[in-house]
C-alpha cells in the first residue's frame, strides 16, 4: 500500500509540474503578444518579437512630422481616406535589368502589410495601385506615393518626402526609388534578385508610411530584425515595426486624420499694431504677434472675438471663423488708428 501510494504520488507531482510548465508557456505565449513563423530559411534566427522603437525612428527638433493618409473606419462614402500609388512600370522608364515580376509581387506585399498593421488599430485607408506597365494612366491626384526604378545605386532603395504641408503637418507625395541593380555591404555591384525587390519595397513603404524622420537615423530602426533596420533583409514585419507604425496612428500624440485640412483654420496677424493682439476662442485668450500664424482645430463654425481699444474705448468684436479657412487680422480700411478687423487671406 505504501509503495502504492508513493507512485501515485509521483503520478500527481508529475501531472501537477507538467500543467504549471504549461501554464507558464501560455503565459509567455500571451505576454510577449508574438510568435515566431519563419517564412524563409534566413528567418530561422530571427527574433521577430522586437520592441517598439517609435522614439529611436522619431526626431522632435522642429516640431513632430504629422503623418499621412489616414481617417476614422467608416466615415466618408469610402471608409477612409484614398490613397493613388503610381507604379512607373512600363519597358520605356526602367532599366534593362528591370524584374518586372518581382517588382510588383513586392509593391504588393509592401502595401499589403504596412496596411495590415495599420487597419487593426481600427483605421482604413483605400488605395488605388496603378501599374503603369498594365496600361493604367498615372494620376497626379494626392495625397499619392510614386515608384520608380533606377539601377546603378548605392543601396537598395530611397523614399522621399516630396510635397508635404507644414502648416497641416501631412504628407501629399512621397518618391520612392528601388534599385535593379545595387552594390552590396562590400561595394561589389550585383543585379537585384527578387529577396532583394522584397526587402527593399518593404523597407521604403514603412518610411511612406510615416517611420521617416529628418534626423541622422533617417527613421529607422537600429534593431536588425526589424524591416526598418537602415540594411533591411526580410520582407514581413516584425513585432516592433507593427508596433511602431501603430503608435504612430493611434497616439494621441501622433494622430491625425488625412483630412485635417478641413477641420483647422488659421489666423495671421498683418496689421500695423505693434504691440500684439488679443483674441479669445472657445473661452481661451491667446496672443498672435506682427506676422506671426497660429492654427487651430475647428470641426464646425464658431466664434472669435478680438480684442481692441481706440483709445479709451475698448471692447471685444465678434467675428466667425470657418474650417478650412485662412484668416488674417488686418487695419480696418478708413478706420482709426490701430482700428482692427478680421479678413480673409
Amino acid at each position: 500500500m505504501m509503495a502504492l501510494f508513493k507512485s501515485s504520488e509521483k503520478g500527481l507531482l508529475n501531472q501537477f509540474i507538467s500543467l504549471i510548465l504549461v501554464l507558464i508557456l501560455a503565459g509567455w505565449w500571451v505576454s510577449t503578444g508574438c510568435e515566431k513563423v519563419p517564412t524563409k530559411p534566413q528567418e530561422e534566427k530571427r527574433n521577430i518579437c522586437t520592441p517598439n522603437y517609435l522614439e529611436q525612428a522619431i526626431t522632435w527638433d522642429s516640431g513632430l512630422k504629422r503623418w499621412i493618409f489616414h481617417t476614422w473606419k467608416g466615415s466618408g462614402s469610402n471608409g477612409g481616406c484614398k490613397v493613388y500609388i503610381n507604379v512607373h512600370d512600363a519597358a520605356a522608364h526602367v532599366p534593362s535589368n528591370f524584374n518586372a515580376s518581382a517588382a510588383k509581387a513586392a509593391v504588393i506585399n509592401g502595401r499589403d502589410i504596412w496596411r495590415a498593421a495599420i487597419e487593426a488599430t481600427g483605421l482604413a485607408w483605400q488605395s488605388i495601385t496603378l501599374f503603369e506597365s498594365e496600361g493604367d494612366l498615372m494620376t497626379s491626384t494626392k495625397p499619392r506615393i510614386d515608384i520608380t526604378y533606377q539601377d546603378q545605386m548605392s543601396y537598395g532603395g530611397t523614399a522621399r518626402v516630396s510635397e508635404y504641408n507644414s502648416t497641416a503637418k501631412t504628407f501629399a507625395r512621397i518618391d520612392i526609388v528601388i534599385a535593379t541593380g545595387a552594390k552590396d555591404i562590400n561595394g561589389v555591384y550585383r543585379t537585384m534578385t527578387q529577396d532583394d525587390y522584397m526587402n527593399a519595397m518593404a523597407h521604403e513603404f514603412g518610411h511612406a508610411f510615416g517611420i521617416t524622420s529628418w534626423n541622422s537615423q533617417g527613421g529607422h530602426s537600429l534593431n536588425p530584425d526589424d524591416v526598418m533596420y537602415y540594411s533591411n533583409k526580410y520582407s514581413t514585419l516584425s513585432n516592433g515595426d507593427i508596433l511602431t507604425i501603430q503608435s504612430l496612428y493611434t497616439g494621441d500624440a501622433y494622430y491625425k486624420p488625412c483630412n485635417m485640412l478641413n477641420y483647422r483654420f488659421w489666423i495671421r496677424d498683418a496689421s500695423s499694431y505693434p504691440y500684439g493682439i488679443t483674441f479669445n476662442f472657445q473661452n481661451a485668450n491667446y496672443n498672435i504677434n506682427q506676422s506671426e500664424t497660429k492654427v487651430f482645430s475647428l470641426q464646425s463654425s464658431a466664434a472669435l472675438y478680438l480684442w481692441e481699444c481706440i483709445g479709451t474705448n475698448c471692447r471685444w468684436d465678434q467675428y466667425q471663423v470657418t474650417p478650412g479657412v485662412h484668416y488674417k487680422i488686418i487695419d480696418t480700411p478708413g478706420g482709426k488708428q490701430w482700428d482692427i478687423t478680421l479678413a480673409r487671406e
